[in-house]
């Protein structure tokens, strides 16, 4: 189980999604797919993968995962 502070579970499910499946940057192979399901209710999402997938998935939601900064800052 992750959570997510600053991201919609649904939208950031998807795009995971994307990177994980067949021919993806993150394709844990034939043997060992990864699945991904959102929890909109905890705002949370349900990974299973093999450990290489699913430390690579936490690092990259380290950094998606942010406030995005007020317009005023830009």
């Amino acid at each position: 189980v992750v959570p997510l502070a600053h991201r919609e579970a649904e939208v950031t499910a998807a795009a995971l999604r994307e990177l994980t499946s067949s021919g993806g940057m993150l394709h844990g192979g034939d043997d060992a797919p990864t699945t991904i399901v959102a929890d909109e209710e905890g705002n949370t999402l349900l990974v299973e993968a093999t450990p290489r997938v699913f430390e690579e998935l936490k690092r990259l939601l380290e950094r998606l995962d942010r406030e995005e900064p007020d317009d005023d800052t830009r």
